[in-house]
């Protein structure tokens, strides 16, 4: 059964996570499951990353469900839902960041920046300024360790969920940064207020 999605303001989201003990199988597999239901589940919309935290366990570990093609350098958004054979769900226990691209940007069309959303902020959308590459240490889904460069949109995920884990919410860059907020009505984003964003 899929857990459900705890959602901003809620002190777990801005807890700092403790490391897995990847000895703890039992542990290992329950949450590895769980994350891969959730996420697996989730609709309207789907979500392409989900972290512990999110799911009411503070531990260092995240799920990303992602085509082959999110891991270009110039990948954005636009991923095919009807397209779901070519999407890979993943695993990334104790994720630790080793190296990052010295630039930051919004999106490989400047002109057009990428809007981030979260499940556990409903509705809520706004441009975030990340690496465009990372390089990232990390046990996979097999509890392998993995050193592994990830580029465009999905280094933009994996640096979302790594927030996370972190006690960090996409709406913080909104109040540091001084960026626009939108909300969805209607498949359209309507700028609002964006110092709403301290509510969360």
């Amino acid at each position: 059964m899929k857990s459900q999605i705890i959602t901003a303001p809620n002190q777990i989201l801005r807890a700092k996570s403790i490391p897995v003990d990847l000895t703890q199988k039992n542990l290992v597999q329950d949450l590895g499951n769980e994350l891969q239901k959730t996420l697996d589940q989730k609709e309207d919309p789907k979500g392409v990353g989900l972290s512990a935290p999110q799911i009411g366990n503070n531990l260092q570990a995240f799920a990303t469900f992602l085509p082959l093609s999110a891991n270009t350098e110039n990948s954005d958004r636009e991923i095919d839902d009807d397209l779901e054979e070519n999407f890979i769900f993943s695993l990334f226990w104790n994720p630790r960041m080793i190296t990052v691209s010295s630039e930051k940007t919004f999106g490989p069309d400047a002109e057009n920046p990428i809007v981030e959303g979260c499940l556990s902020i409903p509705k809520l959308y706004a441009p975030v300024p990340r690496h465009s590459w990372i390089e990232l240490e990390f046990y996979d889904t097999d509890l392998k360790k993995q050193v592994q460069k990830f580029f465009g949109f999905a280094a933009r995920v994996i640096q979302h969920e790594y927030d996370h884990l972190s006690g960090v919410l996409f709406t913080d860059y909104v109040l540091h940064y001084n960026l626009p907020l939108y909300e969805l009505r209607k498949q359209k984003f309507v700028e609002i207020d964006s110092s709403i964003a301290q509510a969360f």
